[in-house]
């Protein structure tokens, strides 16, 4: 995604400025008052959602006994970062804070672990879809947490890296950034199409033979493709938003054009579509989940039976 937030930060002197036709205000007071609604609305939600999310899977230890789990709680923690910091990013975008280069960091930051996060979240799905048998024995919960720890060091490690080149005045550092990004575009994708046709296949074998005996194989097979289709709807969502955005920083490839107001403008919305993404995730995550519907349910007899006494009461 390049140095995005980086030259985001970039604009914050142009947004109370008049330097040109398209280098003049960037946001009107109307426009940030909606900006600033919609992003805080927007992060509460999703900070609080993958709140819920993180406090189940730490509060439920059996949770963590599955490997898939562990790379959920990265993502989960990696998600409510951004919705976090999102919140004071329009801020200081809409007041062209010096506290916004800050900021921009940690959410980039975030941004290359969850990409990072959502392939191993993928590539832990298709190990237990092409190979069910040996999967047990080749991804136990200790190899999980090892690998949740490379999408974190990859992210601080570019991180680290864009900081000095933006520091240094260089762009070279987003041809690397950007080669990260779409090989993870790429093999995230392609392993989704590959679990898609094959889980497809089985199911179409499965009907064709209808016996008695498969029925609880078909039933298998169908709970696995949903667990398919919600993993495809994370990564169209996310990749959704990584893309747009990729694009745009093609489109304005030099540092003056993404000073100006026209890259300011997309780029809101492209980093709006992130934050979405990020609310999105903890309510796929938890659909149809036995765990996380066990843990609502109680929440919700709590709350039930108080207001249905009380009517009695009186």
């Amino acid at each position: 995604m390049d140095n995005h937030f980086a030259n985001l930060s970039g604009g914050n002197n142009i947004t109370h400025s008049n330097a040109g036709t398209d280098r003049g205000q960037t946001f009107g007071d109307f426009e940030c008052i909606i900006m600033r609604f919609l992003f805080v609305f927007t992060g509460s939600v999703g900070l609080l959602e993958n709140i819920v999310v993180v406090t189940i899977i730490l509060h439920s230890r059996i949770m963590l006994d599955f490997p898939s789990n562990w790379f959920v709680l990265s993502l989960a923690i990696a998600d409510a970062i951004f919705c976090f910091a999102a919140i004071p990013l329009i801020n200081a975008l809409c007041l062209g804070a010096s506290y916004i280069i800050l900021i921009g960091v940690v959410a980039q930051f975030v941004t290359i672990a969850s990409a990072g996060n959502l392939f191993i979240l993928t590539f832990n799905r298709f190990l237990s879809v092409y190979n069910s048998l040996r999967y047990p024995g080749l991804m136990t919960y200790r190899r999980a947490k090892c690998l949740v720890v490379i999408p974190w060091g990859i992210a601080f490690l570019m991180s680290v890296l864009v900081g000095i080149s933006v520091q240094a005045g260089s762009q070279d550092i987003a041809y690397l950034h950007s080669s990260y990004y779409t090989t993870l575009i790429i093999l995230t994708i392609g392993l989704n199409v590959y679990m898609f046709k094959l889980a497809r296949s089985k199911r179409r074998v499965t009907v064709q033979q209808q016996s008695a005996v498969l029925a609880p194989g078909d039933k298998l097979l169908r709970k696995e493709f949903r667990l398919l289709i919600r993993l495809l709807v994370v990564t169209l969502t996310f990749f959704g938003a990584c893309i747009p955005t990729m694009v745009l920083m093609y489109l304005y490839p030099t540092a003056p054009s993404r000073q100006t107001r026209s890259f300011q403008r997309k780029s809101i919305w492209c980093l709006f579509a992130l934050l979405f993404n990020a609310v999105m995730n903890p309510l796929i995550y938890s659909s149809n989940h036995p765990i996380f519907k066990r843990y609502f349910n109680k929440v919700r007899n709590r709350i039930l039976p108080q207001c249905s006494i009380a009517p009695l009461n009186t």
